[in-house]
């Protein structure tokens, strides 16, 4: 099978999944990194660097670093937005149209989002290339946000192939993320999932319906600037409270002090989500003081309580919004998710779902694109302009009745998308199988399958489809056992 790639592009990071030999997986980064940085900072020789080097002089060189780009690519975002957005970047942007100006000493330099992402995506392309072993052309299905309008989308492909991808399809990250977990490739499955994703930057709550082998969003909440980086704010502030209570010196009068504060508490956040304890250490921190602390896992869950309670109170108005709907799933994506706390707090929301985390949150987007990827032919949507599809399904049940056997019956459940076809067991009776058909308390199909065939019992293909003027009909047909 031709090898195909997922690709996941966030505000905070980048993921690049494969698929090969009908398994997927996630490809590192040269760095080792299995989710890179979405980190772009202008150097010398008009060279760029990406992804960890880029975060690592994030403190010393904000001003020619970008970081948060994937915000700015959505096409529909208003100047209220823009207000919002411009305050989690570190250099200098402006409006109409939004373009980043990198200027420090003699470097200055000016990017648009779009160029940001080409960037994000070759380096990405690099390693898709370099997995692949191949110099053919590199055919991926590509995450975008569920709330991205046909347009955006567009703008994300163009950049993919710019990058040197094949776009076979946008998926949406809701959808994404019930692929890598195979739910819905059973037709029998019925369920209601919770998506949570809580990003770097921004957080999407989505409740989906699936039945059918299809995904139906049944509701959506999103907080644009209300993801980890919240965590990280609260974590840094309390450190703060500490230096400055000790050494009685506020690093908030410095904001590259705080900037260096900000970037040791995302480490310690990180350290956080996999081990019990993290020594902070920063090198002259303020006025040539050092700081040194120890946090516990107990001490930074403390710390966040309140923010946790905050995403545990929209997921729950987004439930309330769909009160008859209940939740059989729950999936965790997104890297603030690896948090012990915010993931058993979810968890407890719902005693009875079954809560699906054995994937890295980081990771699951990427992966479910690259398991998409191998369940298309060819290039399916490659302007990105299908954000949902309109399917005529059955508006009540059929009920088939083979030999007028009420305890076997076989169902086609309202919502069975159309035509649509099952195959049953069923009795001969004197050479025959007689079939009942029963929609709206209604028996209006009754018809008889026969078969020259010696066994006791057949195989019976029932096909459901459309008549003249919209009107359903039955095809049934005896075949051979399987």
């Amino acid at each position: 099978m031709t090898t195909r790639f997922g690709v996941h592009m966030g505000n905070t990071t980048v993921c690049l999944s494969i698929l090969k030999d009908n398994k997927a997986d996630i490809v590192a980064s040269k760095f080792g990194d299995r989710s890179s940085y979405a980190v772009v900072a202008a150097a010398e020789n008009d060279e760029l660097v990406i992804g960890l080097p880029a975060k690592q002089g994030l403190v010393r060189q904000s001003p020619l670093t970008i970081v948060n780009n994937f915000q700015f690519l959505n096409e529909d975002l208003t100047s209220d937005e823009f207000i919002e957005a411009k305050k989690e970047c570190v250099c200098e942007i402006s409006n109409d149209p939004i373009t980043y100006t990198l200027r420090k000493e003699e470097i200055e330099r000016t990017l648009t989002p779009f160029e940001v992402a080409v960037v994000l995506l070759t380096n990405l392309y690099e390693n898709a290339s370099q997995a692949a072993k191949s110099e053919t052309s590199l055919e991926a299905v590509i995450a975008v946000p569920i709330h991205f309008s046909a347009k955006s989308r567009k703008t994300i492909i163009n950049a993919a192939k710019e990058a040197g991808f094949v776009a076979l399809q946008m998926l949406s990250e809701p959808s994404a993320c019930l692929l890598a977990y195979d739910i819905g490739l059973d037709l029998k499955e019925k369920s209601n999932v919770l998506v949570v994703r809580i990003g770097g930057l921004s957080s999407d709550f989505s409740l989906l319906n699936v039945k059918n082998g299809f995904y139906q969003e049944i509701g959506h909440k999103r907080l644009a600037t209300f993801g980890g980086n919240v965590l990280s704010k609260v974590l840094c502030d309390f450190m703060a409270d500490e230096f400055r209570n000790k050494y009685k010196l506020d690093p908030r009068e410095s904001r590259r002090t705080m900037m260096k504060l900000l970037h040791h508490a995302e480490n310690c956040k990180h350290i956080l989500s996999s081990m019990n304890s993290a020594q902070v250490f920063i090198e002259s921190l303020m006025d040539g003081t050092d700081w040194s602390q120890s946090i516990s896992r107990a001490r930074f869950e403390n710390v966040i309580s309140t923010q946790v309670s905050n995403f545990l109170r929209s997921i729950e108005e987004l439930v309330a919004e769909h009160s008859d709907t209940v939740v059989d799933k729950i999936i965790f994506c997104g890297g603030s998710l690896k948090i012990p706390k915010l993931q058993s707090a979810i968890s407890n929301l719902f005693p009875n779902a079954q809560t699906l985390s054995s994937i890295p949150p980081d990771e699951v987007i990427a992966l479910g694109c690259a398991k998409q990827a191998s369940f298309i032919g060819n290039c399916w949507d490659t302007e990105g302009e299908h954000i949902d599809m309109d399917i005529l399904t059955l508006s009540s049940d059929i009920i088939i009745y083979p030999n007028d056997d009420q305890d076997n019956t076989i169902v086609f459940e309202k919502g069975t998308p159309l035509p649509n076809e099952r195959k049953f067991f069923a009795k001969y009776v004197d050479g025959k199988v007689k079939i009942s058909v029963k929609q709206n308390d209604q028996i209006n199909i009754l018809e008889e399958c026969s078969s020259s065939a010696d066994d006791l019992d057949c195989m019976v293909r029932a096909k459901l489809q459309l008549g003249g003027e919209n009107n359903l009909s039955f095809v049934f047909s005896a075949v051979e056992k399987v």
